[in-house]
């Protein structure tokens, strides 16, 4: 299965990247290793974390310039240099882990980007919480990538604790929302289950009707989706009333 969404690549890239520098770079990792081998958070200047800073925005505008392969040994270099500076596991490493994904994504490298992204969630966990869309985010983007593995009951479980967190986050009347229910309701037709994917759409189209309008381009979608379910389903009388609504 194929991701639903295909997104800009430096426009996702400026987006990461501003999200996690608005956190804290002196959150220390958290485990007894670490804190066994952590460098002294203290003796950090600022000079070297400018060399680190740079590194990572080689990396980045190597990639962005079409560069990838080129973009992969430097994010790595950047990724070692941080983990020297800072120590492994501490929450800095996210601003060359996230890129570092999308290029091991773009190079075929599938199962490195799944375990970039792994090693990304505890970061991003203590920093935002276990139970917020930054932990959310990951979750999706790795049931893409285990999708494109054929791992199909490891993609769902990835998509359905998105979605879980997201309920809790987000809240009932939120797009958001709305656009990972139609994703998981499409990964559900997409694997020969498509009586799974009709309550999904059936609650995002109340999200799209109530947040946005009737005639917004996800609700009309949506509508025709769940229209072409009823019907493939035997529930004519469902598809028309809710075409005459």
């Amino acid at each position: 299965m194929t991701s639903i969404t295909n997104l800009n690549k430096p426009i996702v890239l400026m987006a990461t990247l501003a999200l996690f520098s608005l956190a804290s770079v002196l959150i220390p990792p958290a485990s007894a290793a670490a804190e066994a081998t952590k460098p002294d958070l203290s003796k950090i200047t600022p000079e070297m974390h400018a060399e680190v800073k740079k590194l990572i925005t080689d990396a980045v505008e190597l990639y962005r310039s079409g560069k990838t392969k080129d973009a992969a040994s430097a994010g790595e270099a950047a990724l070692a240099k941080s983990e020297n500076t800072y120590g492994e596991g501490h929450f800095e490493q996210t601003k060359i882990l996230e890129p570092l994904a999308r290029i091991y994504d773009e190079l075929g490298r599938t199962q490195d980007a799944i375990q970039t992204r792994e090693r990304m969630i505890p970061m991003l966990s203590r920093v935002y919480g276990k139970r917020t869309t930054q932990v959310a985010s990951q979750h999706e983007e790795l049931s893409d990538l285990h999708a494109k593995l054929g791992a199909n009951d490891k993609a769902l479980a990835e998509l359905e604790t998105s979605l879980d967190i997201k309920r809790v986050v987000l809240g009932e009347n939120n797009v958001a929302l709305g656009m990972s229910l139609n994703k998981l309701a499409e990964f559900y037709v997409a694997n020969k289950t498509p009586d799974r994917a009709v309550p999904l759409w059936e609650q995002s189209l109340g999200i799209f009707q109530r947040v946005l309008s009737e005639r917004h381009a996800n609700t009309r979608i949506t509508l025709e989706k769940l229209t072409t379910a009823y019907r493939a389903a035997g529930q004519d009388a469902k598809a028309d009333a809710l075409l005459e609504e």
